[in-house]
């Protein structure tokens, strides 16, 4: 019995990281679709970057509700209504031809992807042991952002020969499969380890909850930890959700796909380089010398950055092999969430109340990245209508700018030493 259960609880958690890479995927198509969606919906940059926010917004907007839906309803409810809204959101953003209703479908995403990582982390956190958090966490991450940056590469080679509609669509098909797979898992499980049933009646925000929210706003770590996130997360963001295909185009005179792999390239320096650092934050957090391995990769990936936008006459393999590098030091940002599990410990209220600490962590970095993704879309737009690629020069100047402030704020962040990740990792019973 027990090791069945142990077998299905792998089995939820592959599916979590495969929804984790669907919307992942999903966040990131607008990168491939600029001269689609600019032929379609008749907009110029602040237009193409408004897919993006409004993804975002929706994302922010449904991040708290995420966390307390969790907290009190069971994974299958909540994780399965997710995807259903995340398919919904897909095809409405697909057939529409009007910018109000393309904008209306990355809106509607946006609130089901919201469950996705949310949903992977507090599933982490109950059904396996805590000093093993950190190194799951950057697993999931790392499989869903390779997933979904690989689908990018072969999705942009599909759009050459069907639509890019009927390409999108296709995708919205995985999250129906995933939906079922949610579905016919067994509740019984699904059951917390402690043994508590999640209730069937359906509950409302109350005082209560108002309370213990208010009580989380007032951790000053809580806040620090994530805008130290959005400010290292945000040249990923900017470069593969957005402009980077554009930029890599008209900088470096690279085709689309060329464009794509390079972005891809990234993304696998990513995954490579979250469990890396998981593990060497690990021994580190011994010497208390943990916070000073984010700075200096930070500070590394910063000036990585400001060579990448002086230099204009890189071939497609040097710049592949630059993002690789930076992705692999941009994956230090994964330690946020190591981080939010050492700050969590010193305060009740956050352990109780875990989906949602997690959420406000969440979502002060993603309303970090859409206020910055929206307003260097304007400066675009404002700079010049004609010659994009000396406007991306200059604006993304500030994401090394960002890098660096980031790796400053980290000597600001209290830590203390943490117990080692066992080489052996056993699931609760």
């Amino acid at each position: 019995m027990e090791s069945k259960r142990n077998l299905y609880i792998y089995f939820v958690f592959c599916i979590l990281c495969i929804f984790y890479a669907y919307e992942f995927f999903l966040r990131i198509s607008p990168s491939i679709l600029v001269d689609s969606l600019l032929q379609q919906y008749h907009v110029g940059a602040f237009g193409i970057s408004s897919f993006s926010s409004a993804y975002f917004f929706g994302y922010l907007l449904m991040q708290l509700p995420a966390g307390f839906l969790l907290d009190s309803y069971g994974f299958k409810k909540v994780m399965s209504t997710a995807l259903l809204t995340c398919v919904v959101g897909t095809l409405i953003f697909t057939l529409s031809h009007h910018l109000g209703w393309g904008l209306l479908g990355r809106f509607i995403l946006g609130c089901g992807s919201a469950f996705s990582f949310i949903g992977a982390i507090c599933f982490i956190r109950t059904f396996f042991p805590e000093n093993a958090f950190s190194f799951l966490v950057s697993w999931v991450i790392s499989v869903g952002t390779i997933a979904g940056a690989v689908g990018q590469v072969f999705a942009v080679n599909i759009i050459n020969y069907l639509s890019w509609h009927l390409t999108i669509d296709g995708m919205a098909s995985w999250g129906l499969i995933l939906t079922l797979a949610i579905i016919m898992t067994p509740n019984a499980y699904l059951a917390k380890p402690s043994g508590e049933e999640t209730e069937s009646k359906i509950k409302i925000p109350t005082l209560h909850t108002l309370r213990n929210f208010m009580a989380l706003i007032q951790i000053r770590e809580l806040w620090l930890n994530a805008l130290i996130g959005g400010l290292l997360y945000l040249p990923t963001s900017v470069i593969a959700a957005t402009w980077g295909v554009e930029f890599f185009k008209d900088t470096f005179h690279q085709n689309t796909n060329s464009g794509s792999i390079a972005i891809t390239t990234l993304f696998i320096g990513w995954a490579i380089g979250g469990p890396i650092f998981s593990l060497l934050s690990s021994k580190a957090s011994q010497y208390g010398i943990e916070k000073y391995l984010m700075v200096v990769s930070a500070l590394i990936g910063a000036a990585l950055l400001l060579f990448l936008f002086s230099e204009k006459t890189l071939s497609a393999f040097m710049l592949s092999g630059l993002l690789f590098i930076f992705g692999l030091l941009s994956s230090s940002q994964l330690l946020i969430w190591r981080f939010f599990s050492q700050i969590i410990e010193r305060y009740e209220i956050a352990k109780q109340r875990m989906a949602l600490a997690i959420a406000l962590t969440n979502l002060i970095i993603m309303l970090f990245i859409a206020f910055a993704d929206l307003v260097l879309g304007g400066m675009i737009s404002f700079l010049n209508h004609h010659e994009i690629h000396q406007n991306l020069h200059l604006v993304f100047y500030v994401l090394p700018s960002a890098m660096i402030c980031g790796g400053c704020l980290i000597l600001c962040l209290p830590l203390e030493a943490s117990v080692a990740l066992p080489a052996k990792m056993e699931i609760h019973s």
